[in-house]
């Protein structure tokens, strides 16, 4: 009863609009590129795969560029979804071995899926747009957007590990904290966002605590099935998850050395210290700060334009009483 009385809200086509009969002329065309697809290249497919030594050997011969198609067939078959599924995926474990296999599974599976997303994403609800108001498809449920939750405002901060564990690297030897707010809660003064930082710290910053972060990274070093997939793979999944999450926990990054110190000789030819922090993959604004004889040095970089957060921060120095010199390599 539900589906007739959506059909029955449909105009006939004598009455439809033109962008109407366009959506419906695209929608059936659509179906019929996805028909012609799987006949005359989704059959072909399957029964190429099905022939275990003849796709073996069609793999072999192609190298890395088998690789390659082979993941845009199972991209192919996400989108066409006439295809059937388990033939690529039962051909992948005898052509490449099951670790090899699998994972060029996950990676066609998952460009279909984005592309899929996408196509419907741009498409989907101006299609139906095109038959029903806007505010009848606000009516249901699952397609309503919800007020959006504030997420949390968070700091990462580079701890020197060296005071902890003694080492003779020359490397970063560093575990960061995240001390955070959640504006979810309320609103938030100076004074407690201050508090709330400095109790964190307090608290996160003990040998215990890294020791415990330390021992269960060694822990998924020391972990068989991660050992047994190929590096490149992993240095690929590990640079790829970083780029996609990797920034996503915190809002900016806050690093401070300390009191910078060197030979009295050497004090006359010093005039500051500065410390600039590298860039993130999304657009943020980072901090550093250090000292130097009687002068403390605070430096913002970023890809942001906008100077909002350096503008409110050094505003705020100011109202406080501090003396406050700014300079800029910005080009306005």
């Amino acid at each position: 009863m539900r589906w007739k009385s959506v059909l029955d809200r449909l105009p006939r086509w004598s009455r439809m609009t033109s962008r109407q009969r366009w959506v419906l002329a695209g929608s059936g065309a659509f179906v019929l590129l996805l028909l012609a697809i799987f006949w005359f290249a989704g059959r072909p497919l399957v029964a190429l795969v099905s022939d275990a030594d003849r796709f073996r050997e069609w793999v072999a011969d192609k190298g890395f560029w088998g690789q390659l198609a082979f993941m845009g067939m199972i991209t192919l078959q996400i989108v066409v979804a006439f295809i059937p599924g388990e033939p690529l995926e039962i051909a992948a474990g005898y052509a490449f071995g099951a670790w090899q296999g699998t994972v060029l599974c996950l990676l066609g599976a998952a460009g279909g899926s984005i592309g899929v997303f996408l196509l419907v994403r741009t498409l989907g609800v101006r299609a139906v747009e095109a038959f029903f108001p806007r505010e009848k498809i606000d009516e249901v449920s699952f397609l309503r957007e919800g007020r959006r939750r504030e997420l949390p405002v968070a700091l990462a901060i580079p701890i020197n590990l060296r005071p902890y564990f003694p080492t003779r690297t020359m490397r970063n030897f560093i575990l960061t904290v995240r001390p955070s707010i959640d504006p979810e809660l309320g609103d938030y003064t100076l004074e407690e966002i201050i508090s709330q930082v400095h109790h964190h710290m307090r608290l996160h910053i003990t040998r215990q605590e890294m020791q415990g972060v330390i021992t269960r990274n060694v822990f998924l070093q020391r972990f068989l099935p991660l050992q047994l997939i190929p590096v490149p793979v992993k240095n690929f999944a590990v640079d790829l998850g970083y780029r996609l999450a990797g920034n996503r926990p915190y809002s900016t990054t806050y690093t401070n050395p300390g009191a910078f110190r060197v030979p009295k000789e050497m004090e006359p030819h010093i005039q500051h210290m500065e410390v600039v922090l590298g860039q993130s993959y999304t657009p943020r604004v980072n901090c550093a700060s250090i000292s130097y004889g009687d002068m403390m040095e605070i430096t913002f970089a970023g890809t942001v334009k906008e100077t909002d957060v350096e503008r409110d921060f050094f505003r705020t120095l100011v109202q406080d009483g501090l003396h406050v010199k700014i300079t800029s390599n910005r080009r306005e």
